[in-house]
């Protein structure tokens, strides 16, 4: 998970991001397309997690602001792969100022959801997670104003969903 899961992440975020805008070639080969930085894609989940790491050591509130603050780390490298890990980590400070709550709030909506997954045993996770993924990445797009139109209920150029 440690070795690859960097660089599956990164196609992960870069599929469901695709699988929003409906772009044809948002196939399963999408999440191996950043193995080809797959060295600063490892370099990302370690750094991120050091960092989290030393500021939970803090207290648990700023390893939780600091959690959320890079959060949108791996969808900026994911799109832009020439981007420095700290470059990636540095601009995610940014864009989330004034949404870490946001998303805070976003992820304690599936709370609900959670519970049911555990009296489905785990189940029910084949559709939360691809769920909150999703919900993830249009979060992304939106904070970096690349949501499409249809997303917010205008009509969709593709006709009715």
């Amino acid at each position: 998970c440690l070795l690859i899961g960097g660089a599956v992440e990164l196609g992960l975020k870069l599929y469901n991001t695709r699988l929003i805008h409906r772009v044809p070639q948002s196939a399963f080969s999408t999440l191996f397309e950043r193995f080809t930085i797959f060295g600063r894609a490892l370099g990302l989940r370690v750094v991120s997690g050091l960092f989290i790491f030393l500021w939970t050591m803090l207290l648990i509130v700023p390893g939780v602001v600091a959690f959320y603050s890079y959060a949108m780390a791996p969808y900026l490298l994911a799109h832009y792969p020439e981007m420095g890990i700290l470059e990636a980590i540095g601009d995610s400070k940014l864009l989330m100022r004034g949404h870490r709550f946001d998303l805070f709030c976003l992820h304690l909506s599936f709370i609900g959801w959670g519970l049911l997954c555990v009296f489905t045993l785990g189940i029910g996770l084949l559709w939360l997670n691809p769920y909150i993924n999703a919900a993830e990445a249009a979060f992304y797009l939106d904070l970096v104003g690349q949501l499409p139109p249809w997303y917010r209920g205008q009509p969709s150029p593709y006709g009715p969903q």
